[in-house]
């Protein structure tokens, strides 16, 4: 991986960590929702939303 496509991966991983966390704050509305359809339609946009789903499944639940 040269640092070009690293930079690549590290910005779609933080997108995707953000769009989790819109999407699970318990406001985002229709907009959001379509907004986020949107930008998930790109192959490498949803690979790294699921592996923030799949991360984020693993991790213990809060007692």
């Amino acid at each position: 991986m040269n640092e070009t496509h690293t930079a690549q991966h590290d910005t779609l991983r933080r997108q995707a960590v953000d769009w989790h966390l819109r999407l699970t704050s318990g406001s985002a509305d229709d907009g959001v929702w379509a907004e986020f359809e949107r930008w998930r339609q790109q192959p490498e946009h949803a690979r790294a939303y699921r592996a923030v789903e799949a991360l984020w499944q693993q991790l213990p639940q809060p007692l």
